[in-house]
């Protein structure tokens, strides 16, 4: 059989269940703040890690692309050496085919003067 409460006992009793009711809510409450605050905290923590992950990513990236761009500068450099001397020797070849002197023919040819003029000076002197 049912407990028949009197109107005070209820009244009581709701006081109570309302009390408990209210006291949890609160604990919820305080505990949803508790979790914010340390996830806050901690997304914070695993931000900072982040960044300093990435920027030693790209310091390890950055070496390793001035590296590769210096690697392929070099190619590219002696590709040009090539190709320039072969377009030199070709060149020199196309002259020499029509019998006009080279930059290098001149050179020797005015080495060649010099050395004779001291020559001649040299004897004269005498």
């Amino acid at each position: 059989m049912r407990k028949k409460f009197s109107r005070n006992e209820l009244i009581d009793r709701t006081e109570a269940a309302g009390r408990v009711a209210l006291q949890a809510g609160r604990e919820v409450w305080l505990a949803s703040l508790g979790t914010a605050l340390v996830v806050g905290e901690e997304s914070r923590k695993m931000f900072d890690q982040l960044v300093r992950e990435g920027r030693r990513m790209q310091k390890r990236q950055t070496a390793r692309a001035t590296g590769r761009v210096e690697e392929l500068g070099n190619q590219v450099r002696a590709v040009g050496d090539q190709v320039q001397a072969g377009v030199h020797d070709a060149m020199a070849a196309t002259l020499h085919r029509f019998d006009i002197p080279t930059h290098d023919d001149i050179q020797a040819l005015l080495s060649r003067v010099e050395q004779l003029s001291v020559k001649v000076r040299t004897l004269n002197a005498r």
